[in-house]
This record gives C-alpha cells, sequence and structure tokens, in this order.
C-alpha cells in the first residue's frame, strides 16, 4: 500500500463535532456522509474553507477527524474543520489542540463514499498488519484540498 510517513508540529483545528456510535464494517457507514452532507448545507464547510489558516499544517484543507480509537471506544467524536486561523469562535463551533506527531498519510483517488471507505479498509486490513507502524489511537484525519477531487487520510501513528 501506497503512503509515506510525516512528522508535523502542533496545530489547531476549528470544527464541528457529533458523536457515532462504532461498527464493524466500516464501508457500510452512511451516517458520517450525512454529517458532511448536512455540513455542505448549513454552509459549515464553505465557513470552514473561507476562514481556515491558508499556510499552517493542512494548508488550507477542510478534514473530518477522529479524535479517539474508534476500534475501542463505544461510541466516538467525528469532527468537520479546519485550521484555526485565530478569532472569534462562532456558536456551534469548537477548537481542538492537534499536538505534534508522526503520521502515516495515504491517498484517497476520489471523493466518492465508496473510495473512502475502501481507502479505510485497507489502511486497517492491509498497511496495519505488514507495517512497522501502529495507530497511535489519538487522532486520524481525512484531509480535502478545498480545489480538488482527491484526498488523504492521515493517521497519527507510532512504532510497534
Amino acid at each position: 500500500m501506497d503512503y509515506k510517513i510525516m512528522k508535523k508540529e502542533a496545530f489547531k483545528i476549528i470544527a464541528k463535532e457529533q458523536r457515532f456510535e462504532k461498527i464493524e464494517d466500516v464501508q457500510g457507514r452512511s451516517d458520517i456522509p450525512v454529517f458532511w452532507t448536512e455540513c455542505h448545507s448549513d454552509g459549515t464547510v464553505k465557513y470552514l474553507a473561507e476562514n481556515c489558516k491558508k499556510d499552517g499544517v493542512l494548508g488550507g484543507c477542510v478534514v473530518g477527524m477522529c479524535m479517539e480509537d474508534s476500534t475501542v471506544v463505544k461510541d466516538f467524536p467525528y469532527l468537520i474543520g479546519a485550521e484555526y486561523a485565530g478569532g472569534v469562535i462562532p456558536d456551534g463551533y469548537k477548537t481542538v489542540d492537534v499536538p505534534a506527531a508522526e503520521w502515516a498519510v495515504f491517498k484517497i483517488d476520489s471523493m466518492s463514499m465508496e473510495s473512502i471507505q475502501q481507502a479505510w479498509h485497507k489502511v486497517f486490513a492491509e498497511f496495519f498488519p505488514s507495517s512497522p507502524y501502529k495507530p497511535a489511537g489519538n487522532f486520524d484525519l481525512e484531509v480535502y484540498p478545498t480545489d480538488a477531487y482527491k484526498g488523504e487520510i492521515w493517521i497519527s501513528v507510532e512504532k510497534k
């Protein structure tokens, strides 16, 4: 599986959050895509893209983020956000500090729900069992450039 390992400095996210139940079949997950649809419809994604830190760690990208190890907990927070550029935090948004970390980064070939879910499946079914890394268990990101139809999965990792 094609990947790269990157070290990134700490950064801060501004986001909207919703909690989701853990399910075994990530390829059958439909609730997180509904949250994305809601955030597109209500202007959240547009707000984040227009007000994010363009020259930061994430380079102006909008992200989907899990903050807990969703393979262990019963339910987990999922956030739709972007790198915080400072200023007033609107109602309904929160900020989250993301510590400096080592990240395994995987390309997502298209923005279709099927491609995203297949990429997540491959990461856990193919990459982690055969790599020298394991999830650090704190942050996973789906990183989406605002002007492209491809993205990346970033998973904070540590050596096994």
